[in-house]
Order: C-alpha cells, then sequence, then structure tokens
C-alpha cells in the first residue's frame, strides 16, 4: 500500500507535525469502503479470520497485514493500524463478532 501525507489527503495543513495514513485509512466506515476495496479486503482477511485458533493468533496475524480489531458498540470494528480509523466491522468481511467470540474462546 502506498503511504500518502495526510496534508494531501485533506483539505487543509496537518495539525500534527508529519501524519501518514495509508489507502486502507480512506475507506472510512460507511463513506468510501466501494465494492473493490470491500472484496480485497475480504480477500486478503478471510483467511486469517477462519484459521485462527486464538485471539492472540487473529491479533498476530491481523497485525502483520497492517490492521487491528476495536470493540466498540457492542461490535468488532476493524482498524487501520497507522491511522486508528475503523473501517469496517467483522460482520461486514462475514464474520459475525459473536460467532468468532464463541470460537476464539
Amino acid at each position: 500500500m502506498s503511504r500518502l501525507r495526510v496534508e494531501e489527503i485533506m483539505d487543509g495543513p496537518a495539525t500534527k507535525e508529519l501524519q501518514y495514513q495509508n489507502a486502507w485509512a480512506s475507506a472510512r466506515m460507511a463513506s468510501r469502503l466501494d465494492t473493490e476495496m470491500a472484496a480485497l479486503l475480504r480477500i486478503s482477511l478471510l483467511p486469517s479470520f477462519e484459521t485462527a485458533n486464538s485471539w492472540s493468533e487473529l491479533k498476530l496475524a491481523l497485525a502483520s497485514k497492517g490492521f487491528y480489531l476495536r470493540h466498540a458498540q457492542d461490535l468488532l470494528k476493524l482498524c487501520d493500524s497507522i491511522s486508528h480509523i475503523e473501517i469496517c466491522t467483522t460482520q461486514f468481511l462475514g464474520v459475525p463478532a459473536d460467532e468468532l467470540q464463541q470460537r476464539l474462546l
């Protein structure tokens, strides 16, 4: 993924010294997550969700791809590791949070 300066993405100068964001971060929840980007996310991340035998394994697998999970509003949300922007829910990826929690206990 290419890294873009925040100034190149936002309508004004960045408020912090130097911030970076990758292409996933531009796909904010319910904002600009188009069909192609959603398909790419599913293709690249579903194997990690399906093969993980513990939360630790899933955490490591997602981190190696630049993501992490955050609990918010009774949902598990996929977040970008660089910008910390919520991208989508695990439900959106085809992995309901309640099923994942039961399997990885």
